[in-house]
């Protein structure tokens, strides 16, 4: 698959803002699929309590969408734990660009591949090239052109 085969809208807002409002309003009026927030996808899968759940009320690992892939990328070399993963993406995310150094990082690598990985699998699976994620942080994908839709509010 090709990285620009898929279009990603990041909706960014604050929380409690309705930015998950505005994903599934989208996702149910256009062929995108609407994530959530995806940076937490790797938090989400590792809990068993209710924060665990996906939408469909499934637990993440059991989900008919989400399973099949977090079983593929923690089968895969490059994978690992949940936890692991989480926190690679929220270091990545949270590191300023200047003091990462993206050429010889393996982890950059790893974060690159974990979510070239996770968009081309939604595109695959759900046969939408648009991906709306309202993570509210980074964008991801290591490769990928993001959209950004932002959310601004009256005070």
């Amino acid at each position: 698959m090709n990285n620009h085969d898929v279009k990603i809208i990041y909706i960014a807002g604050y929380g409690r803002s309705g930015s998950t409002l505005i994903d599934r309003f989208i996702s149910s009026n256009i062929s995108a699929t609407g994530c959530g927030e995806l940076a937490r996808l790797f938090f989400h899968a590792d809990q068993e309590s209710v924060l665990g759940l996906c939408s469909c009320k499934s637990p993440y690992v059991k989900c008919p969408l989400w399973g099949p892939l977090l079983e593929r990328i923690r089968r895969h070399p490059l994978g690992g734990s949940f936890e692991e993963l989480d926190r690679l993406t929220r270091k990545i995310e949270t590191t300023h660009p200047k003091k990462l150094d993206v050429s010889s990082s393996f982890e950059f690598y790893k974060y690159k591949w974990l979510w070239q990985t996770v968009f081309g699998y939604i595109q695959k699976e759900t046969g939408n090239k648009v991906v709306l994620d309202s993570s509210k942080t980074t964008p991801r994908g290591g490769g990928f052109r993001p959209f950004y839709l932002s959310k601004i509010l009256d005070s």
